[in-house]
Parts: C-alpha cells; sequence; structure tokens
C-alpha cells in the first residue's frame, strides 16, 4: 500500500478536522514556514550569482570579486539544498504526528465508525480512498449519529 496515495487522500481532509488553535497547527505552520524559507533562499542564491557573475565579468576591473561570489554560490547552494530538505524531513514529521492524532475524527467527520483493529482501519482507509477513483461504482454506507 503505497504512502504517497494515503497522504494525497487524507491530508486535504485531516486540514478540515485540525483545530483552530492548537499547538500542533502552530508546528505545522512553523515547519511550512521553514520549508518556504529555505526554498526561497535556494532559488534566491541561484539566480543572484547569475546576474552578478554576468556583471562583474565584463566590468569588474580586478577578479578578485568575479572569484569570490563563484566560489561561494556553491557552498551557499549547498546550505540551502540542504536546510530545504531537512525542513521538508521536520514537515513531514509534524504532518505525520497530525495524521496520528486526528484520524479518528476524520473518520467521525467521514461518517465512519471507528475500526477496532489496525487491520480493519487499513482496510477502511482502502475504501475510502477507493471511492476516490474515477469509474468506482462501489457503494459505501455511513454511520448517522444518534439523535
Amino acid at each position: 500500500m503505497p504512502i504517497r496515495s494515503i497522504f494525497d487522500y487524507i491530508w486535504p481532509r485531516l486540514q478540515l478536522v485540525l483545530p483552530d488553535k492548537s499547538p500542533l497547527g502552530d508546528q505545522l505552520i512553523a515547519a511550512k514556514a521553514q520549508i518556504d524559507f529555505a526554498i526561497v533562499s535556494l532559488v534566491l542564491i541561484l539566480t543572484v550569482p547569475a546576474v552578478w557573475l554576468l556583471w562583474l565579468a565584463f566590468t569588474a576591473r580586478a577578479p578578485w570579486l568575479f572569484l569570490a561570489v563563484g566560489s561561494i554560490t556553491p557552498l551557499l547552494v549547498s546550505f540551502f539544498y540542504r536546510a530545504a530538505v531537512e525542513a521538508q524531513f521536520g514537515f513531514g514529521e509534524v504532518v505525520k504526528s497530525a495524521i496520528d492524532r486526528y484520524r479518528f475524527d476524520l473518520l467521525k467527520t467521514l461518517r465512519q465508525p471507528a475500526p477496532a483493529t489496525l487491520s480493519a482501519e487499513q482496510h477502511l482507509w482502502q475504501q475510502l480512498r477507493n471511492l476516490e477513483r474515477p469509474g468506482n461504482s462501489s457503494d459505501f454506507s455511513y454511520t448517522h449519529p444518534t439523535s
């Protein structure tokens, strides 16, 4: 059972049941901000030296600045690439925590009974994911709250 397809199904729906004011929500926001910062920094460090190196190649009287920009750029690219990868791993851990914490709330929102075993839960998620596939004509039962 591929993890990516389970994540694709669960995550958008799980965001609907996450409480507005929760430490986990704040951790998700902080982890996403770290990824965004690292990606923007990486893009910036890739584009700015290209302009500077081109400009310095034609205007610099001494080659030391051209050499400095050219030699520092790979180090900064490597740093921000690693920062982006580590931020992504951190975000993944926070997302896994959110899924573990709120998946039963999601099932309740989807009007599904709480599974009794791990294999029953895996089967339930597989059924729910299969409903999303085009051309699926299977029927699914819901549990309605008692009034």
